[in-house]
């Protein structure tokens, strides 16, 4: 009588639109007069209810790539190493001194001294985590810039001490040099690393030319939803695309298998109804009609004629059916409640619930 799979277009539509830190989704159909509400609630974690493994470390490989790539994950782990208070500042006023062209090379000596000694410091002992040590992280960044200042300063003094301009400051200018030496073993060292990462990334990644076949498959509207997570899913770990378009195959492979759980919810909540409609809903709507006959008496209006039991179970149709399925350890589990309401109003507005376990009925009550 009743079969979700009619509107399984509108139910994946509203899934693939969810968001899964959200508890529950609730979506309303009708099916030959007959409200059905069907609320699927996710499971405690919070995240998508994923039995089968595979499915489920291509789901994770998708969510850590997000992270990863995301401006907010990076500065949550470098701003205990590099956003201090106290090195941001002395990186301004660093290059304050230096770019400021007012100022005498003396001054900026006087100046950039206790700045030098703080900056490289704060650099020689200050411990670098390797997830930061990256493209995307920005510690290279502030390496980079402050090689620049300081090969600027140098230059500058070079040239003050070669027109006699200023006395040579011995304490500075070795320190000056040895920063600079420094800066350059440490920016050396980095694309260093990088290229070892890179070459290392480019040997376990799949090849350059298999990346682009599965980029071409990609494009193919034909292919189910399973392929499209397989191929993303290896796209997403090959070395030959950019973060942006890894970020972007991510997002997809995610959406594909929020489309591809929200199915099983369908899927599930299609099995409920068919079991109910083997035990056929006129069956329900009899017991409906034998559960509240005996108290009818008390509700029904006087300017109402007296009925039997006969008239009045046929006077009765189901107008809605309340569904909740939920997932909890790799299982499903649901309530039903079937709504039903009578010719004469009987009842004074109010309508008959019956909850139904396992396809029977538990409860009776008024409602509304």
């Amino acid at each position: 009588m009743f079969n979700i799979y009619n509107v399984q277009k509108t139910v994946d539509i509203k899934f693939s639109g969810l968001s899964w830190e959200s508890d529950t989704l609730i979506t309303t159909i009708a099916d030959q007069g007959v409200d059905l509400t069907i609320e699927f609630t996710l499971d405690e974690t919070g995240e998508v209810p994923i039995a089968d493994e595979t499915l489920k470390a291509k789901y994770l490989l998708a969510k850590n790539i997000i992270d990863q790539n995301s401006s907010i994950f990076f500065d949550k782990r470098d701003e205990a190493f590099y956003k201090t208070d106290e090195f941001m500042s002395n990186r301004h006023k660093y290059a304050a001194v230096v770019n400021n062209s007012q100022k005498l090379i003396s001054e900026k000596i006087e100046e950039a001294l206790p700045l030098v000694k703080a900056l490289y410091l704060h650099m020689k002992n200050v411990n670098i985590p390797e997830d930061i040590l990256s493209e995307e992280g920005n510690y290279i960044t502030y390496v980079e810039l402050m090689y620049v200042l300081s090969d600027r300063l140098k230059g500058y003094y070079d040239q003050a001490l070669e027109h006699a301009q200023i006395a040579k400051n011995v304490e500075f200018y070795d320190l000056l040099k040895e920063f600079i030496k420094f800066l350059e073993k440490y920016e050396k060292n980095f694309n260093n690393l990088m290229r070892e990462r890179k070459k290392a990334k480019q040997q376990a990644s799949i090849s350059k030319d298999k990346t682009k076949e599965l980029t071409n498959n990609l494009k193919d509207k034909t292919i189910i939803i399973e392929e499209k997570i397989n191929i993303l899913a290896q796209l997403c770990d090959s070395a030959y695309i950019t973060k942006d378009t890894q970020t972007k195959y991510a997002e997809t492979l995610i959406e594909l298998i929020n489309q591809k759980q929200a199915k099983l919810f369908v899927d599930e909540a299609n099995r409920i109804l068919q079991d109910i409609d083997k035990n056929s809903y006129t069956t329900f709507i009899n017991q409906v009609g034998d559960g509240f006959y005996g108290g009818l008496s008390e509700w029904r209006s006087d300017d109402l004629p007296p009925i039997t039991k006969e008239q009045f179970i046929k006077n009765l149709s189901l107008y809605e059916i309340q569904m909740s399925i939920s997932s909890s350890n790799n299982r499903f589990e649901h309530l039903l409640f079937l709504y039903v309401k009578e010719k004469d109003d009987s009842f004074a507005g109010h309508f008959m619930c019956a909850r139904v376990e396992d396809a029977k009925i538990t409860e009776l009550s008024l409602m509304g």
